[in-house]
């Protein structure tokens, strides 16, 4: 028998998996797990640090969720919530939320990158700078890849 990461439940073996992906993006959807307020109270600590502790194993865990029945119905709406509210990669299509570092890319740049192969023209742009000019909008992910490609490119 297995326990649930969320709530700590037992649960059977025909448990639900969820990737360390899914769960990030269902924290940003707002999915905070009950148990955490009953630890806080229970050790008489902060629950906003909890948490904030908690969002950030989150966001560094590498491995699956198992969670029981109840918790996945949780996750499963998170998710629908945080993708009703996001927006996404311009090229990879990866949800990002306020606080995912991205870059901003310009008709010039894109050229640039896709002469050696480093992104491809996804479609318009879908974003405007504080200058009001269009961009399309990179995940971390997607700009380390080109900055590697580019990289190989000038042979650094």
């Amino acid at each position: 028998m297995n326990i649930c990461s969320l709530c700590n439940k037992p649960i059977p073996s025909s448990d639900r998996k969820y990737s360390a992906e899914q769960v990030r993006i269902s924290v940003h959807g707002g999915l905070r797990p009950k148990s955490l307020t009953e630890t806080a109270r229970a050790l008489d600590i902060s629950e906003d640090a909890l948490i904030s502790d908690w969002i950030q194993k989150v966001k560094t865990e590498a491995s699956d969720w198992t969670v029981c029945n109840e918790c996945a119905g949780l996750i499963e709406s998170a998710i629908a919530q945080a993708e009703a509210n996001g927006r996404r990669c311009d090229f990879c299509g990866t949800p990002l939320f306020g606080d995912d570092p991205i870059a901003m890319i310009d008709e010039s740049g894109l050229v640039r990158m896709e002469a050696i192969g480093a992104l491809l023209r996804p479609g318009p742009p879908t974003m405007r700078d504080v200058a009001g000019k269009l961009r399309w909008v990179a995940c971390k992910k997607c700009m380390d890849r080109a900055v590697q490609i580019l990289q190989d490119h000038l042979g650094k």
